[in-house]
């Protein structure tokens, strides 16, 4: 189909849509042009080919469990891409997966007693500043004004 304009016009005509000058154009037009012709005839041809299809009845909820089999594929499909891949890791290269996986364990461990420590260590310091101004007002105005933290 080379020509959309001609496929309009096919369309058109199949489905009564012309008028009868347009009509009439048109299948005089099949008689002069060729192409247009072999398009006609393919479409005359896919149609009746179609049409001779055996028809196939579904249930009534055919749509809603497709659709739930669908969405029930699609939750699978991510879990079993990244558990397969996983375990392919395993399979395929055991030595390397293991000190890559102790390697991370060992960080992540790092990582969290260190940041426990520093939290620790933070508090800590908190309280210790705390018997300094126990007899203080702790706001802005009283802090600035306040000459016996000025000379500390």
């Amino acid at each position: 189909m080379k020509n959309c304009n001609d496929n309009d016009k096919i369309i058109s005509y199949l489905e009564n849509e012309l008028n009868e000058s347009e009509r009439k154009n048109f299948e005089s037009e099949l008689v002069t042009n060729l192409e247009l012709k072999k398009e006609y005839d393919s479409t005359i041809k896919l149609i009746n080919s179609l049409n001779k299809l055996p028809k196939i009845k579904a249930s009534s909820n055919f749509i809603v469990s497709l659709n739930n089999k669908i969405d029930e594929y699609e939750k699978n499909k991510n879990f079993k891409w990244i558990f397969s891949s996983i375990s392919s890791l395993f399979t395929t290269y055991p030595k390397y997966s293991f000190a890559s996986l102790s390697l991370v364990l060992l960080f992540a461990l790092t990582y969290f007693m260190s940041v426990g420590s520093l939290s620790d260590s933070f508090m800590l310091s908190n309280s210790s500043n705390d018997s300094l101004y126990e007899n203080e007002i702790a706001d802005s105005d009283s802090l600035l004004n306040n000459k016996s933290l000025i000379n500390e």
